[in-house]
Protein backbone atom coordinates (compact mmCIF):
# COMPACT_ATOMS: atom_id res chain seq x y z
CA UNK A 1 0.00 0.00 0.00
CA UNK A 2 2.81 2.37 0.88
CA UNK A 3 4.42 1.75 -2.52
CA UNK A 4 1.17 2.73 -4.30
CA UNK A 5 0.97 5.98 -2.29
CA UNK A 6 4.53 6.88 -3.25
CA UNK A 7 3.80 6.17 -6.93
CA UNK A 8 0.64 8.25 -6.83
CA UNK A 9 2.49 11.17 -5.24
CA UNK A 10 5.30 10.86 -7.81
CA UNK A 11 2.85 11.27 -10.70
CA UNK A 12 0.95 14.25 -9.26
CA UNK A 13 3.31 16.92 -10.69
CA UNK A 14 3.02 15.37 -14.16
CA UNK A 15 -0.77 15.40 -13.96
CA UNK A 16 -0.84 18.97 -12.64
CA UNK A 17 1.50 20.16 -15.41
CA UNK A 18 -0.87 18.70 -17.99
CA UNK A 19 -3.77 20.73 -16.58
CA UNK A 20 -1.94 24.03 -16.16
CA UNK A 21 -0.07 24.25 -19.50
CA UNK A 22 -2.50 25.30 -22.22
CA UNK A 23 -0.11 24.03 -24.91
CA UNK A 24 -0.89 20.46 -23.84
CA UNK A 25 -4.67 20.85 -23.85
CA UNK A 26 -6.20 18.59 -26.49
CA UNK A 27 -9.37 20.51 -27.29
CA UNK A 28 -8.79 23.18 -29.94
CA UNK A 29 -11.03 25.34 -32.06
CA UNK A 30 -9.89 27.75 -34.77
CA UNK A 31 -11.55 30.46 -36.80
CA UNK A 32 -10.33 32.92 -39.45
CA UNK A 33 -11.78 36.42 -39.55
CA UNK A 34 -11.25 39.03 -42.27
CA UNK A 35 -12.57 42.54 -42.49
CA UNK A 36 -11.75 45.71 -44.40
CA UNK A 37 -12.54 49.24 -43.28
CA UNK A 38 -12.79 52.23 -45.62
CA UNK A 39 -11.35 55.08 -43.59
CA UNK A 40 -11.20 58.76 -44.52
CA UNK A 41 -7.68 60.11 -45.01
CA UNK A 42 -7.87 62.72 -42.24
CA UNK A 43 -7.12 61.43 -38.73
CA UNK A 44 -6.79 57.71 -39.45
CA UNK A 45 -6.31 55.75 -36.23
CA UNK A 46 -6.15 52.03 -35.41
CA UNK A 47 -6.55 50.68 -31.88
CA UNK A 48 -5.81 47.01 -31.21
CA UNK A 49 -6.44 46.04 -27.58
CA UNK A 50 -5.51 42.37 -27.41
CA UNK A 51 -4.80 40.06 -24.50
CA UNK A 52 -3.14 36.97 -25.95
CA UNK A 53 -1.64 36.68 -29.42
CA UNK A 54 0.60 38.63 -31.74
CA UNK A 55 -0.04 41.88 -33.60
CA UNK A 56 1.66 42.46 -36.96
CA UNK A 57 0.94 45.77 -38.71
CA UNK A 58 2.33 46.79 -42.10
CA UNK A 59 1.86 50.14 -43.81
CA UNK A 60 0.95 50.25 -47.50
CA UNK A 61 -0.13 52.73 -50.17
CA UNK A 62 -3.86 52.01 -49.91
CA UNK A 63 -6.90 53.60 -48.34
CA UNK A 64 -8.32 50.70 -46.30
CA UNK A 65 -7.46 49.10 -42.99
CA UNK A 66 -7.36 45.39 -43.87
CA UNK A 67 -7.60 42.99 -40.95
CA UNK A 68 -6.93 39.26 -40.92
CA UNK A 69 -7.29 37.49 -37.57
CA UNK A 70 -6.63 33.90 -36.60
CA UNK A 71 -8.59 32.96 -33.49
CA UNK A 72 -7.31 29.89 -31.60
CA UNK A 73 -9.14 28.46 -28.60
CA UNK A 74 -7.39 25.89 -26.41
CA UNK A 75 -9.38 24.14 -23.69
CA UNK A 76 -9.07 21.52 -21.00
CA UNK A 77 -12.38 20.05 -22.12
CA UNK A 78 -14.99 20.48 -24.87
CA UNK A 79 -17.10 22.39 -22.35
CA UNK A 80 -14.25 24.82 -21.70
CA UNK A 81 -13.92 25.48 -25.44
CA UNK A 82 -17.67 26.19 -25.65
CA UNK A 83 -17.42 28.49 -22.63
CA UNK A 84 -14.58 30.41 -24.31
CA UNK A 85 -16.66 30.76 -27.48
CA UNK A 86 -19.51 32.32 -25.52
CA UNK A 87 -17.41 34.48 -23.18
CA UNK A 88 -14.51 35.84 -25.27
CA UNK A 89 -15.45 38.14 -28.13
CA UNK A 90 -13.60 40.31 -30.63
CA UNK A 91 -15.28 43.64 -31.31
CA UNK A 92 -14.25 45.01 -34.73
CA UNK A 93 -15.80 48.43 -35.19
CA UNK A 94 -15.31 51.76 -36.91
CA UNK A 95 -16.29 55.31 -36.04
CA UNK A 96 -15.30 57.75 -38.77
CA UNK A 97 -11.52 57.45 -39.21
CA UNK A 98 -11.11 55.34 -36.04
CA UNK A 99 -10.92 51.52 -36.30
CA UNK A 100 -11.11 49.56 -33.05
CA UNK A 101 -10.25 45.87 -32.51
CA UNK A 102 -11.01 45.00 -28.90
CA UNK A 103 -10.91 41.60 -27.18
CA UNK A 104 -13.49 41.33 -24.42
CA UNK A 105 -14.04 38.57 -21.89
CA UNK A 106 -14.31 37.75 -18.20
CA UNK A 107 -10.72 38.94 -17.72
CA UNK A 108 -11.69 42.59 -18.38
CA UNK A 109 -12.53 44.85 -15.48
CA UNK A 110 -15.00 47.74 -15.50
CA UNK A 111 -12.49 50.34 -16.79
CA UNK A 112 -11.43 48.15 -19.75
CA UNK A 113 -8.20 46.96 -18.18
CA UNK A 114 -7.35 43.35 -17.54
CA UNK A 115 -7.36 41.31 -14.38
CA UNK A 116 -6.30 38.03 -15.91
CA UNK A 117 -6.26 35.13 -13.47
CA UNK A 118 -4.48 32.72 -15.78
CA UNK A 119 -5.41 30.02 -18.22
CA UNK A 120 -5.73 27.35 -15.55
CA UNK A 121 -8.37 29.41 -13.72
CA UNK A 122 -10.59 29.69 -16.81
CA UNK A 123 -9.74 26.27 -18.24
CA UNK A 124 -9.19 27.83 -21.65
CA UNK A 125 -6.96 30.20 -23.55
CA UNK A 126 -7.98 32.31 -26.53
CA UNK A 127 -5.29 33.72 -28.83
CA UNK A 128 -6.08 36.34 -31.44
CA UNK A 129 -3.23 36.66 -33.96
CA UNK A 130 -3.50 39.78 -36.16
CA UNK A 131 -2.07 40.51 -39.61
CA UNK A 132 -3.12 44.08 -40.46
CA UNK A 133 -2.39 46.41 -43.35
CA UNK A 134 -2.92 50.12 -42.81
CA UNK A 135 -2.44 53.25 -44.91
CA UNK A 136 1.12 54.40 -44.12
CA UNK A 137 0.18 57.53 -42.14
CA UNK A 138 -2.26 55.79 -39.77
CA UNK A 139 -1.85 56.49 -36.06
CA UNK A 140 -1.38 53.20 -34.18
CA UNK A 141 -2.30 52.27 -30.62
CA UNK A 142 -1.36 48.61 -30.10
CA UNK A 143 -1.65 46.64 -26.85
CA UNK A 144 -1.10 42.97 -26.05
CA UNK A 145 -0.06 41.04 -22.97
CA UNK A 146 1.49 37.98 -24.61
CA UNK A 147 3.41 37.56 -27.86
CA UNK A 148 5.13 40.10 -30.02
CA UNK A 149 4.16 43.32 -31.74
CA UNK A 150 5.72 43.98 -35.15
CA UNK A 151 5.22 47.29 -37.01
CA UNK A 152 6.64 47.91 -40.49
CA UNK A 153 6.57 50.78 -42.98
CA UNK A 154 4.32 53.22 -41.11
CA UNK A 155 4.75 56.92 -40.46
CA UNK A 156 1.87 57.78 -38.10
CA UNK A 157 2.11 58.40 -34.36
CA UNK A 158 2.68 55.28 -32.28
CA UNK A 159 1.47 54.13 -28.85
CA UNK A 160 2.80 50.58 -28.36
CA UNK A 161 2.37 48.46 -25.21
CA UNK A 162 3.59 44.88 -24.91
CA UNK A 163 4.16 42.96 -21.71
CA UNK A 164 5.44 39.43 -22.40
CA UNK A 165 6.73 39.65 -25.94
CA UNK A 166 9.11 41.63 -28.08
CA UNK A 167 8.41 44.83 -29.98
CA UNK A 168 9.98 45.10 -33.43
CA UNK A 169 9.64 48.29 -35.49
CA UNK A 170 11.04 48.72 -38.99
CA UNK A 171 11.00 51.70 -41.39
Amino acid sequence: MRRMTILAIAFLPALAADWSDWKTWKYVDQESLKRSFDVPAAGRKLLVDNVSGFIHVTGYDGAQVQVSVQKHIYGRSPEAVQEAKSQVKLDMSQQGSFVRLYVDGPFRNSNGGTSYRGDEYYGYRVNFDYEIQVPKGTELSLHTITNEIVVKRTSGDLDIHGLNGGIDMEE
